[in-house]
C-alpha cells in the first residue's frame, strides 16, 4: 500500500493580508495530481484543514472540490480536525462522504473504535491499519483537580494523550494479529524534538500552540512501539524526529511568512546574497514487510516571495533587476536601516508601480517583526503616554527626520480631529 501524507493546509488563510485562494487551488490541483501520478492508495491528511473553525464559502467549495474529484483516483481518503478547525464542522458531512472512500474524524467518538480504520486491497485483504486521531483537546482527556500544579497539570496530559494512543493502537494490534500490516497513527501535536519552523519560531510560522509553557509538548519515546508510521501535523517545517525517523511532520505545503521567502541580502561589499525560497513537500510512505520507506515529493512554489534587505541604493537596484526576471507575481517585503527617510520609502513605492511586485512590508532592519512600540520603549509605560505621544515615538524610531515629523504630526491631527467630528474634517489626500 502506498500513502500520501500531507497536513496543514490552512485553506482561507491570509498572507500579510492577501487573500490565498489562488494558492491554495494550485496546490489542491497539484496534489490530485500526484495521487494519480504516484497510484496513491491511502491519503492521509494530519489536520488544519481550515485556517478558521468557521471557514469561508470560498474555503469550502475549494475543499469539497478536491474531495469529489480525489474519491475518483484514491480510494481512501482520511482527514483528521487540527487544532485550527471546528471538529464539529469537519465532522457533520461524515455520512455524506463515506460512500466515496473519505473518512473524516473531528470529534473524538464515544466508540474509540471508529478512529482504528482497516484499510483493504484490490482483493479484499486487510493491508493497513489507520488510527485516526483528531486533534485531542485538553478537556476531553483529562479532569482539573484541586491544588494542580503546572507539572501535574503537564504529567496528566501526556498521560491522558499516550493513553489514548496505547488503546487505539492495542485494538490495531488485535486486528492485525501478527501479520505483517502497517499500523499508521495519524496525530495533531507537537512532538518533543520538533522544530516548529526553519529560521522562525512558532508564532512566524503560524503555530497556535494552545497549551502553556511546555504543556502538551509529548514525548515521542512514550509513544506505542506498534506504530510503524506517525503521520504528524501541526508544525510547519517538513521534518522528522531524531531517534524516530519514522515520527514525521509533512509541514505546511504553503510558506507561512516571509522568513521562507527568495532573499537579497546586501553584503558589506554592495553586493547581493542571495538565497532561493524556501520548499515544501508532501511525503509518499511505501511498506517494505511493514516497514516505511518514505521519500519526499517538493510542493512547487505558487506564489513568489521575495524579502529585499538592505540600504536605499541596494534596494533600488534590486527592484530595477526584479522588473527584469519576467516572472508573473511577486509578494514583496522590504527591510531597510534606521537613516531610510521618507522620500527614499515614496520614491520605491514610485518604481513599483505597474511591476509584477506588489509591496505588502516594509519596516526597519532594526525592528523585528511584530513587535509592538511598547517592546521598545523603555523609558516609559505605554499607558502613560498620550495617542500622539506614542506616532510622534514610532516615527523618531522610523528614522524621519525633524521637519517631516512636524509635517506628519499635522496630518495626524487633522484625521484624529475629523474622527472626533463625525467624519468631518479636511480632506487629507498626500
Amino acid at each position: 500500500m502506498r500513502l500520501l501524507h500531507t497536513s496543514d493546509w490552512h485553506i482561507g488563510s491570509t498572507f500579510s493580508g492577501m487573500k490565498r485562494y489562488d494558492e491554495s487551488w494550485k496546490f489542491l490541483h497539484w496534489l490530485l495530481l500526484q495521487l494519480q501520478e504516484q497510484k496513491v492508495d491511502v491519503l492521509i491528511v494530519s489536520g488544519d484543514i481550515f485556517d478558521s473553525s468557521l471557514p469561508s464559502v470560498r474555503s469550502q467549495e475549494l475543499y469539497y472540490r478536491f474531495l469529489s474529484q480525489a474519491s475518483s483516483v484514491c480510494k481512501n481518503i482520511i482527514i483528521t480536525a487540527g487544532n485550527h478547525d471546528s471538529a464539529a464542522f469537519l465532522s457533520a458531512p461524515s455520512p455524506l462522504l463515506q460512500p466515496l472512500g473519505v473518512v473524516v474524524t473531528g470529534n473524538l467518538p464515544a466508540d474509540i473504535t471508529d478512529e482504528v480504520i482497516e484499510i483493504y486491497d484490490s482483493g479484499g485483504e486487510l493491508s493497513m491499519i489507520v488510527l485516526a486521531v483528531p486533534f485531542l483537546k485538553e478537556r476531553e482527556i483529562r479532569f482539573s483537580k484541586a491544588d494542580e500544579t503546572v507539572a501535574d497539570k503537564e504529567s496528566a496530559l501526556v498521560e491522558g494523550i499516550v493513553c489514548h494512543y496505547s488503546q487505539a493502537s492495542e485494538i490495531a494490534e488485535a486486528r492485525r494479529a501478527g501479520r505483517k500490516i502497517p499500523i499508521v497513527a495519524v496525530g495533531h501535536l507537537f512532538m518533543q524534538g520538533g522544530c516548529a519552523a526553519a529560521e522562525s519560531d512558532e508564532k512566524t510560522a503560524g503555530v497556535r500552540d494552545l497549551y502553556v509553557g511546555k504543556l502538551g509538548h509529548m514525548p515521542p519515546h512514550l509513544f506505542p512501539g506498534n506504530i510503524d508510521y506517525f503521520a504528524l501535523g501541526h508544525l510547519h517545517a517538513a521534518q522528522s524526529l531524531k531517534g524516530f525517523e519514522n515520527y514525521r511532520y509533512s509541514g505546511a505545503p504553503l510558506a507561512m511568512n516571509f522568513n521562507e521567502a527568495r532573499k537579497l541580502v546586501e553584503a558589506d561589499s554592495g553586493n547581493a546574497v542571495s538565497k532561493p525560497q524556501k520548499t515544501n513537500s508532501v511525503f509518499i510512505v511505501d511498506f517494505d514487510f511493514g516497514k516505511p520507506v518514505v521519500s519526499t515529493i517538493e510542493v512547487p512554489v505558487f506564489m513568489d516571495l521575495l524579502r529585499i534587505e538592505g540600504s536605499a541604493a541596494f534596494i533600488e537596484r534590486c527592484i530595477e533587476d526584479e522588473k527584469e526576471s519576467g516572472r508573473e507575481s511577486t509578494w514583496l517585503e522590504i527591510i531597510h536601516g534606521t537613516n531610510f527617510d521618507f522620500e527614499q520609502r515614496e520614491r520605491i513605492t514610485a518604481m513599483l508601480e505597474n511591476t509584477h511586485m506588489e509591496l505588502l512590508q516594509m519596516r526597519s532592519s532594526s525592528m523585528p517583526e511584530y513587535r509592538s512600540l511598547a517592546e521598545y520603549v523603555a523609558d516609559v509605560e505605554l499607558e502613560e503616554l498620550e495617542h500622539s505621544d506614542v506616532f510622534r515615538r514610532r516615527l523618531q524610531y522610523e528614522g524621519y527626520d525633524e521637519d517631516k515629523q512636524n509635517e506628519l504630526i499635522q496630518l495626524y491631527d487633522e484625521i484624529y480631529l475629523s474622527v472626533l467630528n463625525d467624519g468631518e474634517g479636511p480632506d487629507v489626500e498626500d
